[in-house]
């Protein structure tokens, strides 16, 4: 069967093949060479030890309790395949990080049109390849044994299938986007619920269709986002998970005990039970996660390390205000819509710079796409 490839797809999925194969390797003998194994070389450290831990403790029939993810199930598949090894679990990543930045691209030439050929770097199809693959902390950590290159890997290829299905509908396009909604939900649940609340927000606001087949999508999308939580013991429309993020208790205490220490805490406290001093701590917490590190944040090596990319991101502000101030109804702006959701949840519980560089990995993305679409129509 003869399958036809669009190019500048497959072209940006080997430029970010040798950018993120190449960080792999560096950071991975690097990590040998300092004495850390070849685990997380830097300091903030993260979860790849123990997902290690739970992948072979899976691998050899010993059950893991209370696993906060599949992602070792995910590479413990995998190593009984290929045998276990640091090193090629985390070069599964690298080719599934390359892999996300062609669903990038997919979704810039499914929501743009433009006058350049697909040879030229001004269409938006290859702006968007040249930001998802030189975008720093997605290109290291998809060289990382880390669940976040599949949390993108999912919300990205969701993206791609609700996009496609708002433009030319389809039975299969829907359940496509609902399965990598199931699956984002399974990795981290927030980001599936900003994804859900940015489809609903896209289809009761900016959808334009006739009115039965709007009610039916709407039905659909109301039923998936109603039982899926439910089954997974969150109840109808993730009522319990909601209510447990808009406790301004639990927020807090999730701040205090699991971000706001370490040497990349900002220190942003939601203690105070001043409703406008919540408010000011809210929004100081929001830039922090949308955009940090601020430049009065600089203290550390770790905090320094995210600078550049934040400084190239704050190049982009005019952006990510037009992109929702815009009166343009197109699908693209599902990709606005999932960013600051998202960034707004992460900002209810993080104000740690270290933990904030890898929480915000798909708002970012799905916001580099969108540029790349606006960019490439200006």
């Amino acid at each position: 069967m003869y399958i036809k490839i669009y190019k500048p797809a497959a072209f940006w999925f080997l430029i970010a093949l040798v950018v993120r194969l190449t960080l792999c390797l560096g950071a991975h003998y690097f990590s040998i060479s300092i004495g850390r194994g070849g685990f997380f070389p830097l300091e903030s450290g993260a979860d790849d030890n123990f997902y290690w831990q739970a992948s072979l403790a899976l691998l050899s029939g010993h059950p893991v309790p209370n696993l906060p993810n599949p992602y070792p199930y995910f590479l413990a598949f995998l190593f009984r395949l290929t045998g276990p090894s640091l090193l090629i679990g985390k070069l599964a990543n690298v080719i599934l990080g390359a892999v996300t930045v062609s669903v990038g691209v997919l979704i810039a030439r499914e929501v743009s049109s433009s006058r350049y050929s697909f040879r030229s770097l001004r269409h938006p199809a290859n702006l968007t390849g040249l930001f998802l693959s030189f975008y720093p902390a997605l290109a290291f950590h998809s060289g990382q044994l880390l669940k976040d290159t599949l949390v993108v890997f999912f919300g990205i290829l969701g993206l791609l299938f609700y996009v496609k299905a708002l433009r030319k509908g389809g039975v299969r396009l829907w359940l496509g986007g609902g399965l990598c909604t199931l699956a984002l939900y399974a990795f981290r649940p927030y980001a599936a619920f900003a994804l859900l609340f940015g489809l609903g927000i896209y289809l009761f606001v900016n959808w334009k269709t006739r009115l039965p087949y709007k009610l039916l999508t709407l039905a659909t999308f109301l039923f998936i986002a109603a039982f899926v939580p439910y089954f997974e013991g969150h109840g109808l429309f993730g009522i319990q998970y909601i209510r447990e993020f808009a406790s301004l208790e639990y927020t807090a205490e999730i701040r205090e005990k699991l971000y706001s220490h370490g040497g990349s805490a900002v220190g942003i406290s939601f203690q105070s039970g001043n409703l406008v001093e919540f408010i000011g701590s809210y929004f100081y917490s929001f830039l922090t996660a949308a955009f940090g590190p601020l430049p009065w944040q600089l203290k550390g090596m770790n905090v320094l390390i995210a600078l550049p990319e934040a400084m190239l991101m704050w190049l982009l502000v005019p952006i990510w205000l037009k992109g929702i101030l815009s009166t343009r109804s197109g699908p693209e702006k599902l990709l606005i819509y999932l960013s600051w959701i998202l960034l707004g949840i992460i900002a209810l519980f993080s104000d740690n710079i270290g933990a904030d560089v890898r929480l915000r990995l798909l708002p970012w993305s799905s916001f580099l796409i969108f540029a790349g679409v606006y960019l490439g129509r200006k």
